[in-house]
């Protein structure tokens, strides 16, 4: 049983997505209703094929309830009966074919064979990403950007060759799919070559490939949230694409002294954190970042973590800077970035002329509302959240089984 403390913890509202957590509730009533005797012996397919359907027409109401807000926002209305039913929720860009996902993953997620364990926020989210990804497979897809840490790869560790996602985004660029690792990890220097090491194993795979050229250079890297965008050259690997080409024109009438004041104050923010809670770390400061991350061997504590990225994000916030930023908890250290992945996106949709959110998807494994960097691409491209590297994975194998057959 979970203690008091990390309960508590969890009802904090930066630790909370208020759509899951209302669907959640949803399944909960099913659950306690008919849950049925506490046995697994006992637990009938007659059983689970009710249960089932319970949770079915649930999610079935939730579905109509999404096609309205996605009908309604087009027409520019926003007060749709779901906005009211989940005052905080944002923009869809597809309908999501919820039931269809639940009977499809049922074999994995097993929800109508549990007695005592009641749907969860991981199951919610499970099946929401797994009805993004049918919908998508059975639709145009031109776009899909991963960010890196956690999602392609654990934290901190480059993109090697044993790497099980690689094929998978092999595949993806087979289908002639922009592929873009769309990561907070900035490196300026135009020769590309931090990036090309941090994925070695992709490029590796690239070259040896049976992509034709087109294809591998569908293959984009967009690092420091928004600000160095990367394409794959077949000759030279990571080529450096000038900002001129691919930036949005609001980005750059950005004013320098503005985008230096901001990381000075954010930079500020940090040193008063170290100080206050006795962090044992070293600044880090870059062209467009600031940073820092804890000396060699020393683990920070989740506390220390988000009270620091609430503070730099309250402190900016009450500068009322025109730059947008992003102040996030990179795992084991903190970032102040200037830009955003919701900017990161919108800049490759101009410059691959995707004409439309729909045909975007971003995967990532930070959407908690608070400091956390994938949470702004829901405002430009249709998301999937993942855990892990291996649940990337398994989602990417969803898409593929849900694509048409083509002979």
């Amino acid at each position: 049983m979970a203690s008091r403390y990390r309960v508590e913890y969890a009802l904090k509202q930066h630790r909370k997505d208020n759509f899951i957590e209302w669907i959640k509730g949803l399944l909960a009533v099913p659950f306690v209703l008919h849950a049925g005797k506490p046995s697994q012996k006992e637990v009938t397919k007659a059983k689970e094929e009710e249960t089932l359907e319970r949770y079915a027409r649930i999610l079935r109401d939730v579905e109509c309830l999404i096609e309205s807000h996605v009908e309604l926002t087009a027409q520019g209305r926003h007060h749709s009966q779901l906005k009211m039913l989940v005052p905080t929720i944002t923009s869809f860009w597809t309908p999501l074919p919820l039931v269809q996902a639940l009977y499809d993953l049922e074999p994995k997620l097993c929800l109508a064979k549990r007695s005592f364990v009641a749907p969860s926020f991981n199951d919610v989210r499970t099946i929401l990403g797994g009805a993004q990804l049918r919908y998508l497979a059975q639709h145009s897809l031109e776009m899909v950007s991963f960010d890196g840490d956690v999602t392609l790869y654990e934290d901190g560790q480059p993109l090697l060759a044993d790497n099980p996602v690689i094929s998978r985004l092999v595949q993806l660029l087979s289908r002639d799919i922009y592929v873009v690792i769309l990561t907070a990890a900035g490196y300026p220097s135009p020769s590309g070559k931090e990036y090309m090491d941090r994925f070695s194993g992709l490029l590796q795979a690239i070259e040896d490939s049976d992509l034709v050229d087109t294809q591998k250079r569908k293959l984009h890297v967009l690092g420091g949230e928004s600000n160095y965008l990367f394409e794959y050259n077949p000759l030279h690997g990571l080529q450096w694409v000038e900002p001129e080409s691919w930036m949005l024109p609001i980005m750059k009438t950005w004013p320098v002294d503005e985008i230096s004041q901001l990381l000075d104050t954010a930079e500020d923010a940090l040193r008063s954190c170290i100080t206050g809670l006795n962090i044992d770390a070293k600044i880090i400061r870059k062209e467009r970042s600031v940073g820092f991350a804890p000396s060699l061997g020393q683990k920070l504590r989740r506390e220390q973590l988000e009270e620091t990225v609430l503070e730099v994000q309250t402190t900016l916030q009450l500068m009322n800077f025109s730059v947008p930023f992003t102040a996030f908890n990179g795992g084991n250290d903190i970032w102040c970035d200037i830009g955003d992945k919701k900017l990161g996106v919108h800049c490759l949709q101009y410059f691959f002329a995707i004409s439309h959110p729909s045909k975007c998807l971003h995967v990532g494994d930070q959407f908690l509302s608070a400091g956390n960097n994938d949470y702004k691409a829901r405002s430009a491209a249709t998301t999937v959240w993942v855990s892990s590297p291996s649940e990337t994975v398994e989602f990417l194998d969803y898409y593929f089984s849900q694509l048409p057959y083509q002979p």
